[in-house]
């Protein structure tokens, strides 16, 4: 029941997946952080299903494209987006630690964010509508779980700039240890997933992730002094479409060569 309870809250934090209530108490939540890269399971289940409807009805590319970069969002509610656009907001500020993460409980858009909400759509978008194999999105797919699983690893070793909000909480909860293991064998897989589905792709996507990483790590402790709910979002929507651009490069090497 505790880990029923663990899979609850995860999915009706970070999905609109109906899967019933459960309360956010600390036994409920220690193991929470195991099961969403699962979200990211789901997410990839309905790209794979869209691109084969797509591949059998033969649509055009801009409604392909479209479809498959708003169906995360419908999954999710677009609780990682929101992160993407406020880190955008508060990056584009320049101004004092303190300042931003203000910006980052401010619930309106700016200007900023609204302009790269759109490149990311539009590029996105675009990206998807390129991809031209099985195996390309079977490893954009693959990119979900991935990135909500390094995520939840950077979210529980990561300095908390906020002790108030909600990822504190959610990872203050957790039993570390058990739930590293669990995510570790989230990013073991992975790995092996995508490299077995293109080698040459899926070294890229594992060695840029490790630059991603350390680049977003140096950014948070710089310009934030911690991690908070928001950068985790932004983690997991810029190494989405990093996955997205290898996959497409890699299909247009795998033409040319």
């Amino acid at each position: 029941m505790k880990i029923w309870n663990a899979f609850k809250v995860a999915f009706s934090m970070y999905s609109r997946i109906p899967v019933g209530k459960a309360d956010w108490t600390e036994d409920n939540m220690k193991y929470s952080m195991c099961f969403v890269p699962l979200v990211g399971m789901v997410i990839a289940g309905l790209l794979i299903l869209w691109y084969f409807l797509n591949v059998k009805l033969g649509f055009n590319d801009v409604l392909n494209g479209g479809i498959s970069i708003v169906l995360p969002l419908f999954v999710t509610g677009g609780i990682h987006m929101d992160g993407f656009c406020d880190v955008v907001d508060a990056l584009s500020s320049y101004r004092t630690k303190e300042k931003r993460l203000e910006i980052l409980k401010d619930p309106h858009a700016g200007a900023f964010a609204m302009m790269w909400l759109c490149v990311y759509m539009i590029l996105g978008a675009g990206l998807l509508a390129q991809v031209q194999t099985t195996w390309g999105i079977f490893l954009c797919g693959t990119g979900f779980v991935l990135s909500r699983a390094l995520a939840c690893f950077l979210a529980m070793t990561l300095k908390s700039a906020n002790r108030d909000g909600t990822l504190y909480a959610f990872t203050f909860a957790q039993q570390k240890d058990a739930v590293s293991a669990v995510l570790t064998v989230y990013l073991i897989l992975g790995a092996l997933t995508i490299c077995m589905l293109n080698l040459s792709a899926g070294l890229m996507v594992t060695g840029l992730s490790f630059f991603l990483t350390v680049w977003f790590v140096r950014m948070v402790d710089r310009q934030f002094g911690g991690m908070t709910g928001d950068m985790a979002g932004f983690y997991i929507q810029i190494y989405e479409i990093m996955v997205f651009a290898v996959v497409v490069f890699g299909e247009y090497l795998t033409i040319i060569i």
